[in-house]
Order: C-alpha cells, then structure tokens, then sequence
C-alpha cells in the first residue's frame, strides 16, 4: 500500500507531521512505515523554509526502500538552471533570467548556490524519473498525457529518468507534467472499469510507403496513439515498435491494420502476442479480425500458436532425420578437424627428433599446442 505525497515545497515541518498522523516514525535518520510507503509526487524545493531538510527526508526515505519518488517541474527547473547547454557553455538550460531567479532563489540560498551541497542535490534529483510504472496504477507530476510522454519517451532511459549520463539527451527546455492514472476513479462513483488505452502501430515496407491508410484505419478502431514505424520488416531494430511495447499497459489494447505490420513470421508473431498476453494486453490486428480480448479472437491465437509449434516440431523431426541418415553414411557433423589423419601422423613423426618441440610443430601445421596434443591423443587411443 502507498501514501501520496506531493507539493512539499521546503515545508519539513508539515511533511514530518504529516507523516507522524499517518504511522510513520523515525528511525536512524529515516521515516519509515511497518506495511506502507510513500510516493512522493515532485516538488520538494522552492517556497518553504526548510528545502534541505526536505529533500534529505525524502532521499533517505528513497535510498533505503522506504519510498518512491517522481520528479516534479521544480526539480527539473532545478537541473535545467544548473545545467549548461552542451554546445554553449555559457548558457543554462533554463536562463538565469531575474523571473526564473525569483521562483528559484530561496532553493539556491538554501543550499548555496554552486557549492557541494547543490551540486549533489541535483544530482540526485537526476536520478528522479518522470514517472512510475507500477503494476496497478502510473505515478506523475500534475497531468498524465498519453502523446507528451510518447514524445520524451526517445529521451529518456528504462527508468523513465531524462537526466542520467547515459540517457540519449537531456530535454532542452519546458514542463514535463505528470499525473496519476488509478485502476479506480478517485470518488469510486462510476462503478465501471476506469477506461483502458487502446494503441495503434503502423509500419510502412518498401511497396507501401504511405502510412495513411493504415493509420486512417487506426483510428476508426479508436486508436488514442499510434506509433509509426519507417523501416521495413526486415530490419532488426524497430524504435517505434519498442517504444509501443512500453507504452502498453495492463488492460490496454494494441491494434495493428494486418498481421504482418507487426511482424514477419508466424514464429515472431506468436511469441509477440503471448509477450503481450502475459502482461494483460489484448491485441487486435483489424484486416484478419483477430481480436485476443475476446473469447474466439483467443481460440484463433491459441491456433496459430499450434500451427506455429507444430512447424518447429517438424523443423526439428526433419533435422534429425537428416542427422540420422548422414552418420548412416558414415559423415559426421560439426566442424572438420584442424589437421587430418596424415597431419597427425607427421605431426607425429616430427617429434621423435628430440630437437624438435611440440611449438614448432603445432606452428608448421598452424594450429595451436593445445589442438595439436588433442590430436595425439586420439591418435594414441586410435593405437590402443
């Protein structure tokens, strides 16, 4: 079970009361709960009075498992003010202009601006993610907005965290607002189901180089987002695919406009759709009507996955068929051998002139020591 808390903004006194109503107490230095956590919703500095001591309680509470946390906009304000532009030393990410220092300055005089204490502050305030994929709900900062968070998601890393060295780059400049998206409604007075996504992917291939069609197609199925891929099938890597598949969420529906725009082969295909399966997400492909939400769309998937098996078994029967029929014939598979019958007797041969080693052999032949002793060996049990 977790407790939100957001909007701190410096206030530790409040925060520790706050806590201490709702069971929580400190021990060695960290605020900490018998059955429950916190998710700290951003906004920890700027305002108050007590930013350090804010911050030190949440990132302790962080650090030893006790809490979650997301950035909020006066995080990232904080970063981007103490962030220079990469090609542009001189300049900030967010300007040092006097509106910006206004909102800003009780945070720098706090913690004194460019000394040791910022400096690690806003390194841990990096390591805050957007936001939280958690297996019941998503936690963020003010607003969830399916299209905004596709769009940084190529900035950000596994974590959702935008300003970790090895993020791709930091997001040059704005807000990224976050929200919270529950499995219920807030005032429990709408007893349905809260409503689920559904997601469209569209690739176009070498034949069809407009998506139009496709995403026209998306759409009318109700398609909130979609995701356009501009690489053939062929190629490996599928960013817009990938960024799809973190995009879906349990309840949520992917929906392609035929089978092969989400993959190439059955094998891939079926392995696919039982990735999505196994995390609650239905999938929909609309040229075929497969639909894995409903009872027949499963049996039609649960078919193809036989077929599927059933090609592998038969890829397998014939494999070692033919195995079977080539040691009959007296050929063996795998690698051939580094020297043949008649290199190892004159390898052999070699040896018996003290005056040779078996260096200088293994290098005549161009094989190493250790290939070389292998082969003698089974020539001497050739002899036994």
């Amino acid at each position: 079970m977790y407790d939100l808390i957001g909007d701190i903004h410096g206030h530790a006194t409040e925060l520790k009361a706050l806590l201490t109503k709702m069971d929580y107490r400190e021990k060695d230095s960290v605020w900490q709960h018998p059955e429950r956590k916190v998710i700290f919703l951003g906004d920890f500095v700027d305002r108050g009075p007590e930013q350090v001591e804010t911050v030190t309680i949440a990132q302790n509470m962080v650090e030893k498992g006790q809490a979650l946390a997301v950035m909020g906009n006066h995080e990232f304000n904080a970063v981007a003010w103490a962030t220079e532009y990469p090609q542009n030393p001189s300049e900030y990410l967010r300007p040092h202009v006097e509106k910006n220092l206004n909102q800003h300055r009780a945070f720098l005089e706090q913690v004194g601006e460019g000394g040791e204490l910022h400096h690690s502050m806003i390194e841990w305030f990096k390591t805050l993610p957007v936001y939280l994929d958690l297996p019941d709900f998503r936690a963020v900062h003010a607003c969830w907005h399916p299209e905004h968070l596709a769009s940084i998601a190529k900035y950000t890393d596994e974590e959702n965290r935008s300003f970790v060295e090895h993020s791709r780059r930091p997001i040059k400049s704005g807000y990224i607002f976050l929200v919270l998206r529950p499995t219920i409604p807030y005032n429990n007075l709408c007893p349905e189901k809260v409503r689920l996504m559904i997601i469209g992917y569209a690739r176009v291939s070498t034949s069809d180089q407009n998506p139009e069609l496709q995403v026209d197609a998306l759409v009318k199925a109700g398609a909130e987002q979609i995701f356009q891929e501009k690489f053939t099938g062929s190629q490996r890597e599928r960013p817009e695919l990938s960024q799809c598949l973190r995009m879906l969420r349990k309840g949520d529906v992917l929906v392609v406009w035929k089978l092969d725009r989400l993959a190439r082969s059955l094998k891939d295909l079926v392995v696919l759709v039982e990735e999505l399966h196994e995390r609650g997400v239905g999938f929909k492909s609309l040229t075929e009507s497969i639909d894995t939400t409903s009872s027949g769309g499963r049996l039609v998937f649960h078919i193809f996955g036989s077929l599927a098996e059933f090609e592998r078994d038969l890829i397998r029967e014939r494999t070692m068929a033919g195995l079977q029929a080539a040691r009959a014939r007296g050929r063996k598979g795998g690698r051939k051998p580094s020297l043949s019958d008649t290199d190892i007797k004159k390898a052999a041969a070699m040896l018996l002139d003290p005056m040779i080693t078996k260096t200088e052999v293994a290098a005549h032949f161009g094989v190493s020591r250790t290939t070389l002793n292998k082969s003698l060996l089974q020539l001497d049990n050739q002899k036994a």
